[in-house]
């Protein structure tokens, strides 16, 4: 677990939230003195997170009701009034988490294949991002279904490289040659920029295609890097 963000702006937590695809654990005020209470920016935060957790940490205790009139699902509501328990209780909300986290994920079969491939034709950074973008969005298709399994592979081939992500989904009423495309995602509103940073990048290189495929149970997204720039020509 590791501290991403810490602000009195609810702008920037919103914007920290809207650029990660990850599950995410927020301890929010209810005062914040800012443009909107902690309970605003929690409903705001539920736009995109939509399984993450929310505590609060406040003295007003009064208040505790009205996270149910905003429909936050907050998973806790630690009071300031007795600051020598409050680290305690921070931990053993964070224990919690972990607990829950780790009962999402499990069941989940996940096969990595390495293998040692010398050079890739694609910058390092570029690289690293496509593989975590997709690896993410695999892992989180996978939170969904009652059978989990996630297969990742790099294949070396005579002029590519071949990166495969393959996992089970739910398959949805959406056109899945599509995704990545603005406004197009299987992770409902305003979410799901990571495939769409994923074609960004490809789109810089020659050499790079990226390809999908979609069974009733099994998603394969595809990326194939040549050594050479030949890609547009096949």
């Amino acid at each position: 677990m590791v501290l991403k963000l810490e602000s009195e702006d609810p702008e920037k937590i919103l914007e920290a939230v809207k650029d990660s695809e990850n599950m995410g654990l927020y301890f929010l005020d209810i005062e914040l003195k800012a443009s909107m209470n902690g309970l605003v920016l929690a409903n705001k935060i539920r736009e995109y997170d939509s399984r993450g957790f929310i505590i609060f940490i406040t003295s007003h205790s009064e208040m505790s009701f009205l996270t149910f009139k905003y429909k936050v699902e907050a998973l806790d509501f630690i009071l300031k009034d007795h600051p020598q328990y409050l680290q305690q209780q921070i931990c053993e909300c964070m224990e919690h988490v972990v607990q829950k986290y780790s009962k999402i994920t499990r069941g989940s079969r996940k096969t990595i294949t390495v293998i040692r491939i010398e050079t890739v034709n694609m910058n390092t950074l570029d690289l690293v991002r496509i593989t975590g973008i997709l690896l993410d969005n695999a892992i989180e298709a996978c939170q969904e279904c009652t059978s989990r399994c996630i297969d990742f592979g790099m294949i070396k081939t005579d002029q590519s490289v071949i990166l495969v992500v393959r996992n089970t989904y739910i398959k949805k009423e959406l056109d899945y040659n599509k995704l990545g495309m603005p406004g197009i995602t299987s992770k409902g509103e305003r979410r799901g920029i990571g495939l769409y940073n994923v074609r960004s990048m490809i789109k810089k290189y020659d050499n790079v295609i990226m390809d999908t495929e979609y069974e009733d149970e099994y998603f394969t997204q595809l990326v194939e890097i040549y050594e050479e720039n030949q890609a547009n020509s096949l």
